[in-house]
């Protein structure tokens, strides 16, 4: 049975020539080489981007070394994973290894072990980094959007009845950010703050963004699989749920906005995008995604998505 064969080359820096691995994935069958001169762990790879976003069930994707393809071994993993789901294979030449072959496979489940330990030796650490921290006195984690002045003009705008909503799209913050900032929970002055079904739209675009954000910036997953229950869980949706489809509207529409690139199309329930530096930028920064748009003022697609 004929397979395609689609390859992909990567050398660190322009000095280094890609002949190499192009004339090796050449001459095991590739009908296409995609290419990428980048380096480190958070250098933008347009090609293996290209690549993803244009392979097919069916299609195996050759590299000359395995490292060539993943800038870390929890990303090569996760990248394997998002190509197992879509039916497509991974072919490396140095180290023999197809994920087609009972062997290929057991090589990287064997990766998979390795990879868990080490996330476990991290988490070892930073559990222990953490301690020493509080112990010192101070304590971790990024500080609040809203303190100080910001904080103040919050309780202000609330204090004038200015709706959550619109408080959030004047301090470019997500609503939850406002609820947590005022009283820490979805009530005040004991009245129940409800939202519309356009700021639910805004809330998820803006959890699928951060979700993506933290899976390349902690994970090194620039492909992850978009799942409604791992992105529920990962962005903490205060008790809340989402759903397959709130999921493929929100990732439909970020792309359309640039803020993320990748597959176009939503199957079986999942999708593997990539956050764009754009989109890396507004969710480094804690914004959200609503902050240049009118408040009350949806789009055409969330007018779509509510006929």
């Amino acid at each position: 049975m004929f397979v395609p064969l689609l390859g992909y080359a990567r050398v660190s820096t322009s000095d280094q020539s890609l002949t190499g691995q192009i004339d090796a994935l050449r001459a095991a069958g590739c009908e296409r080489v995609w290419t990428d001169v980048a380096s480190g762990a958070r250098a933008r790879r347009p090609g293996l981007d290209e690549l993803v976003a244009a392979v097919v069930a069916g299609d195996t994707v050759v590299v000359t070394r395995l490292d060539r393809l993943g800038r870390s071994l929890p990303h090569l993993l996760g990248l394997v994973e998002n190509l197992a789901a879509a039916g497509v294979g991974l072919r490396s030449l140095a180290e023999e290894i197809d994920t087609s072959s009972a062997t290929g496979r057991l090589v990287l489940h064997v990766f998979g072990a390795l990879a868990e330990f080490e996330r476990g030796i991290n988490h070892e650490r930073t559990m222990g980094g953490l301690a020493a921290a509080r112990a010192r006195g101070r304590i971790g984690g990024r500080p609040p959007a809203l303190r100080g002045r910001r904080l103040a003009h919050a309780r202000e705008l609330a204090a004038a009845g200015m709706p959550v909503a619109e408080i959030a799209d004047t301090l470019l913050v997500g609503r939850s950010t406002v609820y947590r900032a005022l009283n820490g929970s979805r009530e005040q002055d004991g009245e129940e703050m409800t939202s519309s079904p356009i700021d639910r739209v805004w809330s998820v675009r803006d959890a699928v963004l951060k979700w993506l954000y933290l899976k390349a910036m902690v994970d090194g997953n620039r492909h992850p699989v978009l799942k409604a229950d791992d992105i529920a869980n990962a962005v903490e949706w205060q008790g809340d749920s989402l759903t397959q489809q709130e999921v493929a509207e929100a990732s439909e529409w970020l792309r359309d906005q640039e803020y993320i690139s990748g597959t176009a199309s939503w199957g079986h329930g999942v999708v593997r995008p990539s956050i764009t530096a754009k989109g890396e930028a507004l969710a480094d920064a804690g914004k959200s995604v609503r902050g240049g748009n009118a408040p009350g003022r949806p789009t055409g697609s969330d007018h779509d998505s509510h006929q």
